[in-house]
């Protein structure tokens, strides 16, 4: 499939007209692989926004700033769903169910492509609207 074609698709299967123009490009490119798993390039768009999040949030009442894996904890708590199609297809829970019968929480990297596309969505949305962080554009990552 063509980069052109695989915008076009992901654009009209996943694809909101409040999705920054590059990061729609950065999904469609994901998009045009076989691979359900997630990219490199979705995967290091995520740390850059969590790094960003980081940066920029300030929040309870001491007005604390927290690391972007602090923040990769939360949102695996907050956002990430709890049933979800892996990236073999299937569905499943993100908990993980621990010998002495405690859970935890799955990685992120067991999800799909359409999936972590959804959830690192859902992460800038909340970050956006409840954090006030603003995102850069630029298409380096550092």
């Amino acid at each position: 499939m063509k980069m052109e074609e695989a915008y076009q698709d992901f654009k009209d299967n996943y694809g909101q007209s409040t999705i920054n123009p590059y990061r729609l490009w950065v999904a469609a490119c994901t998009w045009a692989t076989s691979s359900k798993k997630r990219s490199t390039l979705q995967n290091a768009l995520y740390w850059r926004r969590l790094k960003e999040i980081s940066e920029q949030a300030f929040v309870g009442e001491h007005n604390q700033q927290f690391s972007a894996f602090s923040w990769h904890i939360y949102f695996k708590q907050k956002i990430m769903p709890i049933e979800f199609e892996s990236k073999t297809g299937k569905v499943i829970t993100k908990y993980v169910q621990l010998p002495d019968g405690s859970t935890s929480l799955k990685s992120t990297s067991v999800m799909s492509k359409k999936e972590f596309s959804d959830y690192l969505t859902k992460c800038e949305a909340y970050a956006t609207q409840e954090l006030g962080v603003k995102f850069s554009e630029d298409y380096e990552f550092n």
